[in-house]
């Protein structure tokens, strides 16, 4: 954005005596209680009645002293709404791509329809530039490295705004301006520079109407367009010599287009190419495509014969080669399967050998273990009548200890 002298600068906008801001379009002609968001001197509202005269805030003639130092514009605050704007919502509506002849003197043509860019991320102010290899490098400079790029002749831009892919790539520089546009120069920069680049002009009306000016392509224009650089220009004939005019000639250019003109314009542009169909030239390339077309066709045609043929004689060949590898394939899978019945019936054999003798083997085991718990009960009974024995021994032995004490 170019730096401006803000001295005597009318405004739209102001505050009212609780900081509130007001529109020029709702407030009283006069000073009310207008103060300045900048400077916060006074300001007098003024609402001509001529028409062509914008309402507008200015300064009181009082505080000359105080707004001749003021550095608060529409222009500045204006510009940080947009850059704003476009950091929140992350997208605009780009304008139709056209096709001219390089001295803009052929008839022009739609490449691509106007679309909406969306970013994965938004940097503001961030600088673009050639490296001493003349690859476009992109990263945000202080003054000195600035200084050091312009000092090796190497182009360098600082675009308002721009917008990045998930991969982190540029995909869309956007400059911003409310009174001045983008001069040649930088035009010549952002050509080397070779990244999309659009222009957007603020509308002036009001501050609100800053917040959908990129839902529409009004407002906006191309400034370089990679597609439409590489895109080969298709002169139309010389004998129709009606001009379809640029969007960009004018002043304004797309910025003014009504819906009359660009309709007006549209229907010259059907009619040319109506005009056009017409002509020798295009009927010879119609009649070269279609004869191209069916010679294709026919070739088509003959190689599909050609490839079913192919596809038949080597299945019967194919097909004849392993006649015998199939046949001992059979062979060997009706013997694997006799092998396999014979070894199942053995294996079921052996099973059921198994399953007997496990039985067996647990009737004897039960029959065992009942003859232990026999066993057990026979020496328990024993044991019990050794005991009653012992005793009986240890009372007879008592019985003649006493005998033979007396």
């Amino acid at each position: 954005m170019e730096k401006q002298n803000h001295q005597d600068k009318y405004t739209t906008v102001a505050n009212d005596e609780v900081g509130n801001r007001i529109d020029i379009k709702n407030a009283e002609s006069g000073a009310n209680g207008y103060f300045c968001i900048g400077c916060k001197a006074t300001m007098i509202a003024h609402k001509p009645q001529t028409i062509g005269i914008s309402p507008y805030f200015r300064h009181h003639p009082k505080d000359v002293k105080i707004h001749r130092n003021c550095k608060w514009s529409d222009e500045l605050t204006r510009h940080k709404l947009a850059q704003n704007i476009l950091q929140m919502t992350k997208y605009i509506k780009v304008p139709d791509v056209f096709k001219f002849s390089p001295d803009r003197i052929g008839l022009g043509y739609l490449i691509k329809e106007s679309e909406i860019i969306r970013a994965y991320t938004v940097e503001n102010e961030m600088s673009f530039f050639e490296d001493d290899d003349y690859n476009i490098q992109w990263k945000h400079l202080n003054i000195s490295e600035q200084t050091i790029i312009k000092l090796k002749n190497r182009t360098l831009i600082r675009p308002d705004v721009a917008f990045f892919d998930i991969q982190g790539k540029p995909i869309l520089l956007i400059e911003i301006h409310s009174t001045h546009k983008v001069n040649e120069e930088k035009t010549q920069k952002i050509n080397r520079i070779g990244i999309d680049t659009v222009e957007v002009r603020l509308p002036t009306d009001s501050f609100d109407s800053i917040n959908t000016c990129f839902d529409k392509t009004s407002f906006t224009k191309w400034k370089y367009n990679h597609e439409e650089q590489n895109t080969t220009y298709v002169p139309l004939p010389n004998s129709s010599r009606e001009r379809i005019s640029s969007l960009y000639d004018n002043e304004e250019g797309i910025y003014e287009a009504s819906f009359k003109c660009r309709k007006n314009q549209i229907g010259n542009l059907i009619r040319t190419f109506e005009q056009c169909l017409e002509l020798e030239s295009y009927t010879t390339v119609e009649r070269d495509f279609k004869s191209e077309i069916f010679e294709v066709e026919r070739d088509t045609r003959r190689y599909s014969k050609r490839l079913r043929e192919l596809q038949k004689t080597y299945k019967a060949k194919i097909e004849g080669e392993f006649t015998n590898e199939e046949s001992e394939f059979r062979d060997t899978e009706n013997e694997f399967r006799i092998e396999k019945n014979r070894v199942e019936e053995l294996n079921h054999r052996e099973q059921e050998k198994i399953t007997a003798e496990t039985g067996n083997l647990e009737t004897a085991t039960n029959l065992l273990i009942q003859s232990i718990r026999e066993i057990k009960i026979i020496v328990g009974n024993q044991q019990q009548e050794i005991g009653t024995q012992q005793q009986e021994i240890r009372r007879l032995e008592l019985s003649v200890n006493d005998t033979i004490s007396f």
